[in-house]
């Protein structure tokens, strides 16, 4: 397998973000999303929604008047596959139980995004992604529909606030999310307040590609979008596995980014070499965006990335190789670091409504 030149991607990805900001037409989508300047709700019961590429997480959380936050209810599971309406609005029939006085969606689906009536972000899905068609959602406001579904099942009313995982997550100077797809959201603040820019990085134009990838891309149900994403994260990974595998005489199959892991873990051969190849480099694919990131934000002398996802978690070896694709790309550790939190996905949907 053929190292791609990551000084070079990282160049080409800090292109793009100059281009973006620019108001250039890129691969980037580059929405700037203001928070609330002010909490809508400072205290009360707030229903928060997670929505990944592959697992949901539903909570009920109460907010004190000091700020103090506790998880009421919470419910997890396999998020099943969006491609109508009604899975959609079926999902939040049976998890919109409780009456609350808001309710915080963090989606991991590109958005397009309006202020709803009290300064809070709302959006609408703008495209299809991984196995999701969203067939009879794209173009239509999330929060309506939302909203819809929580007023017929508890003849009441709600503040709904919607934004995407990148939104969610830039805590500190940005956010990265990289399971089973990947994301970037970059902070910062203006004379309009706090904001969060999502870049859907996993749409960037500055990679190599090759075989596996290109069979891949055609294959999947949004050929031509998130190419980047189908080079690196989680979703995909088994997929370059088993093309190789196959080319290569391998008999080893997967079928998931965890007995990948495993695999690269355990298995000394062929197979296991390879495993261990792909995590190597995505990792530092993903370290030439973030060294990408770093240079556009005029290289501080700190810069910390809220981190979150399957695969930076449990990737083998992949946060030191990730620290290790910074290096060797001139950037230290000291200057460029990642902050992890617990249910960082959750409270950040948070922010939207506090």
């Amino acid at each position: 397998m053929l190292k791609p030149d990551f000084t070079k991607v990282s160049e080409l990805f800090y292109n793009e973000l100059q281009e973006s900001a620019k108001g250039e037409k890129t691969q980037l989508l580059f929405v700037k999303t203001y928070l609330p300047q002010k909490p809508i709700i400072t205290a009360g019961t707030i229903q928060v929604v997670v929505l990944g590429g592959t697992n949901y997480d539903f909570a009920v959380v109460e907010i004190r008047e000091n700020g103090e936050k506790t998880i009421l209810l919470r419910e997890k599971g396999k998020l099943p596959t969006l491609n109508s309406a009604e899975a959609f609005t079926s999902l939040l029939d049976m998890h919109l139980t409780t009456k609350v006085d808001g309710i915080a969606l963090n989606l991991g689906f590109p958005l397009s995004y309006f202020k709803g009536e009290k300064g809070q972000p709302d959006g609408t899905f703008i495209k299809a992604i991984k196995a999701h068609s969203l067939h009879g959602l794209l173009g239509h406001k999330i929060g309506e529909i939302v909203l819809d579904r929580y007023i017929r099942k508890h003849t009441a009313y709600a503040t709904v606030s919607v934004a995407n995982d990148a939104v969610c997550l830039a805590q500190d100077d940005a956010g990265l999310i990289l399971g089973t797809g990947l994301n970037i959201g970059i902070k910062g603040e203006d004379e309009n307040g706090v904001y969060v820019i999502n870049l859907e990085a996993g749409n960037a134009n500055a990679y190599e590609t090759n075989q596996e990838l290109e069979s891949i891309d055609k294959q999947s149900v949004n050929p031509g979008i998130h190419r980047f994403e189908k080079l690196v994260s989680g979703y995909y990974l088994p997929l370059h596995f088993n093309l190789l595998a196959k080319k290569n005489a391998i008999e080893v199959r997967v079928t998931k980014a965890e007995e990948l892991a495993e695999l690269a873990s355990t298995n000394s051969e062929t197979a296991g070499e390879l495993a261990r190849e792909l995590f190597d480099r995505s990792a530092k694919y993903v370290a030439a965006q973030i060294a990408g990131l770093y240079t556009f934000k005029d290289s501080p002398e700190k810069f910390v990335v809220t981190a979150e996802g399957s695969l930076f978690h449990y990737g083998y070896k992949y946060q030191k190789t990730l620290q290790q694709g910074l290096i060797e790309l001139g950037i230290s550790n000291e200057s460029v670091t990642f902050h992890t939190m617990k249910d960082s996905s959750l409270y950040g949907a948070l922010r939207l409504l506090m």
